[in-house]
């Protein structure tokens, strides 16, 4: 049997807003995918006591929600050389304002009126770290609202959900503190060109240029931002639910056109 040489450096699981266990992750990408890295939002949870067949590598790595200038950006961190205890730590800092700034937020909608039940969204955050994503979920499950796409400018804004506490530049610069390295999330053509630099000079490693996110306009965008500035190229699906025509493995990025400081990281068991 052939051995896949096909990579997916951003998959997210229960343990943040995605639908699967980090187990079944694990499961569906063994025999379809080289290397994987589950990136949930702020949390590196997904890693503990996860075990790893020997045919899987597993890249360290989540999705850090940053301000940057005006805008709040994703970076995806990944740690090549596993995770330390003071990593594990600082991470933790990132998980708590999260769980503040969501919940905050969701107590800001109640005392709006808008009557949010608390066991919709217990349903939907299923013992995760919270997100707007799931608010917006419950809203719908509830039954007072169709879809969650207008959520996040109706009732999900920054007027009830305050902003991330970390920079950009700071997070660039404590993920390198750990010897980890950071790429920029699926990032919209506008804002390479509105704080792009400002993320070059604050050490950006490199660029989510092979997104499944990103259209052909977009991923041109960021593959010129990529050569101009010299930076890495990394790319994965950003799957958060499985469907028909979405599933783990069902996307992937051959390593031959990945960052090779990402493809080198370790097999196995990432228990801690």
């Amino acid at each position: 049997m052939n051995q896949p040489h096909r990579v997916d450096l951003h998959l997210h699981t229960r343990c943040s807003d995605g639908g699967l266990t980090p187990a079944e992750v694990v499961d569906r990408a063994t025999g379809t995918l080289s290397c994987i890295s589950i990136c949930d939002h702020d949390t590196l949870s997904a890693y503990h006591q996860l075990d790893v067949p020997p045919s899987l590598r597993i890249l360290p790595g989540l999705e850090m929600t940053c301000r940057v200038g005006p805008h709040d950006l994703h970076l995806l961190a990944y740690f090549p050389e596993g995770l330390t205890t003071p990593l594990i730590d600082w991470v933790q800092q990132l998980e708590d304002d999260r769980r503040q700034r969501v919940m905050a937020g969701v107590m800001n909608l109640r005392d709006s009126g808008i009557p949010l039940r608390m066991v919709d969204l217990e349903e939907e955050l299923q013992g995760g770290v919270p997100c707007r994503s799931h608010v917006a979920r419950a809203l719908v499950r509830g039954g007072l609202a169709a879809t969650t796409r207008p959520l996040y400018k109706r009732w999900l804004g920054g007027d009830r959900f305050a902003r991330p506490a970390l920079a950009g530049s700071d997070a660039i610069e404590q993920v390198h503190r750990f010897s980890g390295l950071v790429f920029w999330a699926h990032p919209a053509a506008v804002h390479l060109k509105q704080v792009g630099r400002s993320l070059v000079e604050a050490g950006l490693d490199g660029v989510e240029c092979l997104s499944r996110n990103l259209g052909p306009k977009g991923r041109a965008a960021a593959r010129l931002f990529m050569e101009q500035h010299q930076l890495g190229a990394c790319g994965g699906s950003d799957l958060h639910f499985e469907t028909l025509r979405a599933r783990v493995g069902s996307y992937g990025v051959e390593e031959s056109l990945i960052d090779e400081r990402l493809i080198g990281c370790s097999t196995g068991s990432t228990s801690q």
